[in-house]
């Protein structure tokens, strides 16, 4: 409980503090014999009890009784630093004993009996405290690969803008680059990653912790007009010949949760999902231009309209393999002037033999 201010101001010896009152309602008066320096500030060192404050006035103790009471003070405290001082040295000379060897003599290494953290200035913040700041001391991290992917994709950063907010940009580009740098890394490890690796500066002032990557990788998937709009952005910029790469993946989904895989001819032999991946790449940039996942096992010649469509595909020069018939593109090629497709011909084509293909030597401009 406080100290009632009229208690604490009646008179009584310097350097004194008023205690908290007993249970015959007197308040005790403690002596203040100085002060010592504890986690870089200055602490009071409290004495003993000199005297009673009764109905309003302060009644000092017998002389005696006091400095029975200040002998008992030195004796504590003298037998707690002895007890102190006889554990550091009784373990620094075991340490030079094991140093040494058990029959040599491990008096001689024995530190001096004193107290070594006595009187040392702990102005110094802890290092759990100081680990996260980027201004105190030189610190190791992740350099290389984390420099050169976000160098990759920087140009895609205007791009991503223009689709979505800042902040959710940086935190799209944080997460590729270390699961690009970190194959396989999973969500809880993408915070000390990122703590120690150069991307903190390259990309600072965001939480890329597991809660926070996970509900937002879950927005980021549920806002599919958000991903039209940026492949629509990608696919805008390609040029007239410029040779565009048509190519599908199978993966597999391992995921209980993942609603977009569906039952393929072959899950019942593996036991798992699968997921389609059709992907546009450019063969002058040799960057990816656009992608779309499909439920199951989808060929790509069905899959492929559905892209150009989506993306809004009108320009380039489209380059598949023998999984893209020549009438999956001609139909949506033939109703934009500025798109063009080149395809294998098939080992069973009549064209083969017609136009003397076998024979062709000549360079294909």
């Amino acid at each position: 409980m406080g100290i009632p201010q009229e208690v604490r101001d009646i008179e009584r010896p310097p350097n004194t503090v008023v205690l908290p009152p007993v249970k015959d309602g007197s308040y005790p008066v403690r002596e203040r014999i100085g002060c010592k320096r504890e986690k870089g500030q200055n602490r009071p060192v409290s004495g003993c009890i000199v005297g009673h404050i009764i109905n309003g006035v302060f009644v000092a103790d017998d002389l005696d009784v006091v400095e029975a009471r200040r002998r008992n003070i030195e004796k504590k405290k003298s037998k707690e630093k002895n007890t102190k001082n006889d554990n550091i040295t009784n373990k620094n000379m075991v340490d030079a004993g094991q140093r040494q060897g058990k029959n040599e003599d491990a008096s001689r290494t024995a530190v001096d009996s004193n107290e070594p953290w006595e009187g040392l200035n702990n102005s110094i913040e802890k290092v759990k405290i100081k680990v996260k700041d980027v201004d105190q001391g030189v610190q190791i991290l992740a350099w290389g690969s984390i420099v050169f992917a976000y160098i990759l994709m920087r140009p895609l950063f205007a791009e991503l803008a223009q689709c979505y907010a800042v902040e959710d940009v940086k935190l799209i580009v944080a997460m590729v680059i270390l699961k690009v740098c970190n194959p396989k890394i999973p969500d809880c490890d993408l915070q000390q990653k990122y703590l120690n690796s150069v991307l903190k500066f390259l990309v600072p002032n965001i939480s890329i912790g597991r809660n926070n990557v996970s509900e937002f990788q879950k927005c980021l998937g549920q806002r599919y007009s958000q991903i039209v709009s940026f492949m629509r952005l990608r696919t805008a910029a390609l040029q007239e010949y410029e040779p565009i790469i048509i190519d599908g993946t199978l993966k597999s989904d391992e995921s209980k949760v993942n609603h977009l895989s569906a039952p393929s001819r072959k899950a019942k032999d593996k036991g798992t999902n699968d997921i389609s991946v059709l992907v546009l790449l450019s063969a002058e940039r040799h960057e990816l231009i656009c992608s779309m996942c499909f439920s199951g096992n989808i060929p790509d010649a069905s899959s492929f309209p559905r892209i150009l469509e989506e993306y809004n595909i009108t320009r380039g020069l489209l380059v598949g393999d023998k999984g893209f018939p020549v009438g999956s593109i001609k139909e949506w090629v033939n109703g934009h002037p500025e798109l063009h497709y080149l395809l294998p011909v098939k080992r069973n084509s009549k064209y083969i033999s017609k136009h003397n293909l076998r024979d062709y030597r000549d360079n294909l401009k």
